[in-house]
């Protein structure tokens, strides 16, 4: 859980290829993910880069060879 976690950390800051990165702060404890949204964000922007995580994700467990 520690690798994917630091995986999926890495995957967003590098960002997709469209240059949109999400800034998350390291695993705590290893493998719990924290978000750091901006205070103030349109919803339709954060649907977007809700869809960014998740593609992003996605691809990290693709990676491990996981489902």
């Amino acid at each position: 859980a520690e690798t994917i976690a630091q995986e999926c950390v890495k995957a967003c800051y590098l960002g997709d290829e469209q240059g949109r990165a999400i800034h998350l702060l390291g695993p705590l404890a290893g493998k719990v993910i924290r978000v750091s949204p901006p205070l103030v964000m349109p919803c339709e922007e954060a649907e977007q880069y809700l869809d960014v995580m998740y593609r992003l994700f996605d691809n990290v467990g693709r990676a491990s060879g996981r489902p």
